[in-house]
């Protein structure tokens, strides 16, 4: 039976004969750009109407399986349920996606930041964050990090820098802050609620190259009716009236943001420095508000944010301070008081983290610190 092709790799329309193997559904996924075409000519000298690339990571259902023209010593082709041809070389067969087994045994040790808050305890009592979403916006995420694969819903993610699905992290930082999150458990590395689901809002590049207002904006609007926290680990100086509008009109989600880092300033970062957003300073093993956290009024509570182990980009580890890292930990705080009272709204539960703080004092500065046990207790 005679069927046309296209060669991906020679980029030339021509004949192929083959046998056709079965008829089957099933779904490949891209693991590096591949060339297609979206219509296959009636012969070799037909042009084609237009080409396309699948990008890594999307997905194409086959409907059925070619042996025909033989590339880098593979013959077997894909005819998708649009008549298109794919040469297999570029695709993989999914794996069927199995439920993370995640659980502690003896040897899990947990870092301080979970450890002196008796988060083991919280888990044993079955809240790990389950049904709770929490979008993280920052430089993007790692998708296949062992420690977040079984987490990131790449589905409900967006890149609002290049408009489209691509969240792909090169910076680590948003990497990091999702591990605080949601790591589970892999290389004994865990996040407060690894049972979370984690989508990604790719907004920057880079946390020190700044952040467009509007993208950010456009960031809070998406995700405000999607998910139950949107953790914000960066901030600019200044907020505009496309910003705000966006912050006052979130009233499904909960907003978590860092306060920002100085020695110097008094006044926080925007988001956080917004009256409707739960803003977070940092502190240490100690309880002591780090040097870094800016002494603004406006800080809700302080949470872990220094020497935090967490993952990184590429599959990474990395140990990194600052607010950055506190706003997760309380992103993902919220989400296990989420999984335990899904009835209540995200205001009550944010209100309810504050009241149950524990007052300290630096100097002349008074803040509050988290008390996760009272806390869950309470909700």
């Amino acid at each position: 039976m005679d069927q046309a092709w296209y060669h991906p790799a020679e980029g030339r329309a021509g004949r192929m004969s083959g046998t056709k193997l079965r008829d089957i559904t099933k779904v490949v996924k891209a693991t590096e750009e591949v060339p297609i075409r979206t219509t296959i000519p009636d012969g070799e000298d037909d042009p084609a109407t237009k080409k396309g690339i699948i990008y890594p990571g999307f997905e194409v259902q086959i409907a059925e399986e070619w042996q025909g023209q033989e590339v880098e010593g593979n013959n077997l082709w894909y005819r998708d349920k649009n008549g298109d041809f794919y040469w297999s070389g570029w695709f993989g067969e999914l794996a069927e996606e199995q439920e993370p087994v995640i659980e502690l045994d003896e040897s899990s040790v947990l870092p301080w930041w979970l450890s002196n808050y008796n988060i083991r305890e919280i888990w044993d009592e079955g809240y790990m964050g389950e049904g709770v979403k929490v979008a993280v916006l920052d430089t993007g995420l790692d998708p296949e990090h062992p420690n977040l694969r079984h987490a990131i819903s790449t589905e409900d993610s967006f890149n609002f820098l290049d408009r489209n699905k691509n969240i792909k992290d090169w910076n680590g930082h948003g990497t990091h802050c999702t591990g605080i999150i949601a790591a589970n458990g892999t290389n004994n590395v865990w996040g407060i609620s690894p049972k979370a689901t984690i989508v990604g809002g790719k907004i920057t590049r880079s946390v020190t190259s700044g952040i467009n207002l509007d993208v950010l904006a456009d960031s809070i609007e998406y995700f405000s009716d999607k998910v139950h926290v949107i953790s914000i680990s960066a901030g600019v100086a200044k907020i505009n009236k496309r910003l705000r509008e966006a912050i006052d009109n979130c009233s499904n989600a909960i907003i978590v943001a860092a306060i920002g880092n100085s020695e110097t300033r008094r006044k926080g970062d925007y988001p956080a420095e917004h009256d409707s957003v739960l803003a977070v300073g940092a502190i240490d093993e100690l309880e002591n508000i780090t040097d870094y956290t800016i002494r603004s009024g406006s800080i809700g509570v302080c949470a872990p944010g220094h020497e935090m182990y967490s993952t990184d980009k590429d599959g990474n580890y990395k140990t990194d301070s600052g607010t950055s890292m506190a706003a997760p930990f309380v992103a993902g705080l919220i989400a296990l008081a989420k999984s335990k009272s899904p009835e209540k709204n995200m205001q009550e539960i944010s209100d309810l983290l504050i009241e149950t703080g524990t007052e300290k004092i630096s100097g002349s500065f008074t803040y509050k610190t988290i008390n996760p046990v009272k806390f869950m207790e309470r909700i």
